[in-house]
């Protein structure tokens, strides 16, 4: 019929609707016309990301079981490791090692730089240190502070010590620390005579200032040695802390300086006998004789007193001993009138004071001869 329109004929014909998949959806429309097909992209690239496990909780949980573990462990460990025994076992071990720093510390004490006798010198040359440490008992006090006693071998005899312990300050740190609370260390008041120094286990000291303190419990070996004199060491075993131990040490005579004062009084008769008088001054000897002397006399000193150095009135000496001297000259009897040589022995005694100051040895004779005659 003139007219009708044919469809699809003229471009104008209305587009088919989409075709069903077959499951009650529209199908998928086709590319536009002069548009290539869409790039294959990994299905993980079209992938919806989902929320991730909810693991909070289980970390709230965690948390709370650790705290809950800490706040049983740390009085746990403060029961069997952080203890007054174990800080006064720890100190006596220190000081068997011979660690000086760490038993200070223990004792809440610092060396003092000035300090001769605190070091780890002075305990590894010691005569004896603590061994086979028990801890016997402890005490504990309403004030918190505690009393642990401990014993020991030292010198090969058992000893006890009792030391008081207290809480130290740990800051924000949940562990306890415990402290040892001694007033004062101990000391050793030691004096030599006739010497400023002396020696503790092997270690020069001076001994003219105030007593000297030093760690416990220790066996320490006092002992003075020089070029001139010696002492017989002492061994003294401190045990308790702020008690003083006094050692009072005699210094003897070497022989080196019995040797030099024989050398010196040696030369103070040689120049006596250089003299040419019966009586030389300043000398221990002399000759009496009633006869005339005609012209000088010799002398020689035939046996030099015997040097015996001790003490006297808290002097270093050497009491008057006996010597023999001979003089030799010619004489005129004042009886007969005869002229003749002559030769006599003359026994004297001599003595001495012995100084030494600055490592010099200062020899004064004295003069005894005339009260022995």
């Amino acid at each position: 019929m003139a007219g009708r329109q044919e469809h699809g004929a003229s471009g104008h014909e209305p587009a088919a609707p989409p075709r069903s998949s077959g499951h009650g959806r529209p199908g998928t429309p086709s590319p536009p016309a002069g548009q290539g097909r869409l790039p294959h992209l990994p299905a993980d690239d079209f992938r919806v990301e989902r929320p991730g496990p909810r693991w909070w909780p289980h970390g709230l949980f965690l948390t709370a079981a650790l705290l809950i573990l800490a706040g049983v462990s740390i009085p746990v460990t403060n029961i069997l490791l952080y203890t007054p025994e174990r800080t006064v076992k720890a100190y006596l071990e220190a000081v068997a090692r011979q660690d000086a720093d760490d038993a200070l510390a223990l004792l809440g004490l610092a060396a003092d730089p000035e300090s001769t006798l605190l070091n780890e010198e002075i305990l590894a040359a010691a005569a004896s240190l603590p061994s086979a440490i028990r801890i016997e008992d402890t005490v504990h006090h309403e004030d918190g502070t505690a009393e642990v006693t401990a014993s020991f071998l030292l010198d090969s005899a058992t000893h006890t010590l009792a030391l008081p312990v207290r809480r130290a300050d740990t800051g924000w740190l949940p562990y306890e620390q415990w402290q040892i609370d001694v007033d004062a260390l101990p000391t050793l008041d030691i004096s030599v005579e006739g010497s400023p120094t002396a020696r503790v286990n092997e270690q020069l000291v001076s001994v003219e200032g105030d007593p000297i303190e030093v760690l416990f419990p220790v066996s320490y070996l006092v002992d003075f040695d020089s070029a001139w004199f010696t002492a017989q060491a002492e061994r003294s075993a401190v045990i308790q802390p702020g008690e003083t131990t006094s050692l009072r040490l005699t210094a003897e005579p070497t022989e080196s300086l019995t040797r030099e004062v024989e050398r010196q009084l040696g030369v103070f008769l040689d120049h006596c006998a250089q003299g040419t008088t019966l009586a030389p001054a300043g000398c221990p000897f002399q000759y009496r004789t009633d006869n005339e002397i005609l012209g000088e006399v010799r002398w020689e000193v035939t046996e030099p007193p015997r040097v015996a150095l001790g003490r006297s009135e808290e002097r270093l000496a050497m009491p008057a001993t006996s010597g023999t001297a001979e003089v030799r000259g010619r004489e005129r009897d004042i009886v007969t009138g005869e002229e003749r040589d002559f030769e006599a022995p003359v026994e004297f005694f001599l003595g001495a004071e012995v100084t030494v100051l600055d490592g010099a040895v200062l020899v004064a004779p004295r003069d005894a001869g005339l009260e022995q005659n």
